[in-house]
């Protein structure tokens, strides 16, 4: 069909009319507002936590030749009065998503997360119906 209209390029990867139409700038426009905009109910999830600490949510920008955005939860501060470092840096992060077991008088108790990252993007899937 592509032929049809005139369009001579390959049917899949780099020329194709996906990858025309996928890095046109109203699209990756798109793209960028729509990682905004889940990071804008991520963040007023994550507000609703008792004890957020240093938690943030980020947008990561893709590089020129990627589409994708990411939307991140971090916590960098110190976890178990230890300072930050690579073995133990965003372990309240994963804890603040999806829980953790924690010491109670009465043994160990699970703590479900608030699970800011999943339901914002589950939102925006409700809202604009699911793609795959």
């Amino acid at each position: 069909m592509a032929e049809w209209l005139g369009f001579n390029g390959p049917l899949k990867g780099p020329g194709s009319v996906e990858d025309i139409v996928s890095h046109l700038p109203a699209v990756r426009s798109e793209l960028k507002a729509q990682g905004s905009a889940i990071a804008a109910r991520a963040r007023s999830n994550l507000s609703l936590h008792r004890d957020n600490g240093d938690a943030r949510i980020a947008v990561i920008s893709p590089p020129k030749t990627k589409l994708d955005w990411h939307v991140a939860l971090y916590d960098e501060g110190a976890q178990d009065n230890v300072p930050d470092r690579t073995d133990n840096a965003n372990k309240s992060a994963l804890s603040i998503e999806l829980g953790h077991w924690q010491k109670t008088k009465k043994g160990r108790v699970w703590v479900d997360g608030i699970h800011a990252l999943g339901n914002a993007v589950e939102d925006r899937v409700r809202k604009y119906g699911k793609t795959s």
